[in-house]
C-alpha cells in the first residue's frame, strides 16, 4: 500500500544501526508507520511519533521473524532509539528521536512551488488548485482510516494470496473503508476478526465466498455462528495474526 510520501533524512546513513539489517528494517518500518499527529483508537491516545501494535503484527508487515523482532527493538531500546510499553494484547512503541530522522522543513520545496505557481497561466493555476483541493481531500480521508484498518485489508488479501497467487489485487483503501466500518460502527475487536478471517479461509465453503472485507462485513455474525458450532476455535484465541506484548517469552 502507498499512502503519501514520507522524507527521511540522510544522516540515518551514519547511525549505529545502519548495517544491522533486520534492526535497519524494523526501524525504518516504524519510521513510516508511526502517528504523525496525536490521534486515539479506541479511546486509547496514541501520540505523534507513536504506534500501537504487537510482536505478530510486525513480523506480518516486515517480513522479519518475530525473534528478530524482538531481538531488534531490545537493540533500539539499549540506544533509547525507541520505547516499549508492553500491555495487555498490543505493545505502545515510542520513537524517542522521530523528528531527527524526518525533514519537516517544506520552506525550500514551498519557495520552489510558489515561485512555480506565479508563472502559470491564470487557466493552469485554477486547475492546479483544483487538483490541490482533491489531492487534500482525498489525503485526509485516508488519514482518518486506522493502520489497524489496512492491516486488516492486507491481512486478507494474503490469505487469499495463498489459495490463488495470481488473484488480482483490489482496492486497498476501499477495503480498508469497510474493515474501519468493522471496527469503529460495528464495534468488532481486532483480534476477532483477525480469527474469522481464520477460520473462513479453513473452511471449504467460506473460502470461495469471502473475498473481500465488504463481504467478510456482511457475512461476519453468520461466520461468528458458524465457527461457534464447528467448534473449531475452542480456546477462542486469534491465530495467526494476534498481538502479543513484547515482554512475553
Amino acid at each position: 500500500m502507498h499512502r503519501g510520501f514520507d522524507t527521511i533524512y540522510r544522516r540515518i546513513v551514519d547511525w549505529e544501526w545502519y548495517k544491522d539489517i533486520p534492526v535497519k528494517t524494523l526501524f525504518i518500518h516504524l519510521l513510516l508507520k508511526v502517528n504523525h499527529k496525536d490521534g486515539k483508537w479506541q479511546g486509547i491516545e496514541i501520540k505523534k511519533g507513536q504506534i500501537l501494535t504487537g510482536r505478530k503484527n510486525l513480523s506480518f508487515e516486515t517480513g522479519l521473524s518475530e525473534q528478530q523482532i524482538r531481538t531488534a527493538l531490545k537493540k533500539l531500546e539499549s540506544t533509547k532509539d525507541v520505547k516499549v510499553e508492553a500491555t495487555k494484547g498490543y505493545s505502545m512503541i515510542t520513537l524517542c528521536n522521530h523528528s531527527l530522522y524526518h525533514d519537516n522543513n517544506p520552506d525550500s520545496n514551498q519557495q520552489s512551488t510558489n515561485d512555480t505557481t506565479k508563472e502559470q497561466p491564470r487557466s493552469n493555476q485554477g486547475a492546479t488548485t483544483n487538483n490541490k483541493f482533491k489531492h487534500v481531500k482525498n489525503e485526509k480521508k485516508k488519514k482518518e482510516l486506522t493502520s489497524e484498518s489496512y492491516q486488516i485489508a492486507d491481512y486478507l488479501f494474503s490469505k487469499i494470496l495463498k489459495i490463488n497467487p495470481e488473484h488480482k489485487k483490489p482496492n486497498m483503501e476501499k477495503w480498508a473503508e469497510h474493515a474501519d466500518k468493522m471496527l469503529r460502527i460495528d464495534n468488532r475487536n481486532i483480534q476477532q476478526i483477525y480469527r474469522i478471517i481464520d477460520f473462513a479461509h479453513n473452511d471449504s465453503f467460506w473460502v470461495k465466498n469471502i473475498l473481500s472485507t465488504q463481504k467478510l462485513r456482511e457475512q461476519f455474525d453468520k461466520l461468528v455462528i458458524n465457527e461457534r458450532t464447528k467448534g473449531i476455535f475452542n480456546n477462542n484465541q486469534p491465530i495467526g495474526a494476534e498481538m502479543v506484548p513484547f515482554d512475553e517469552q
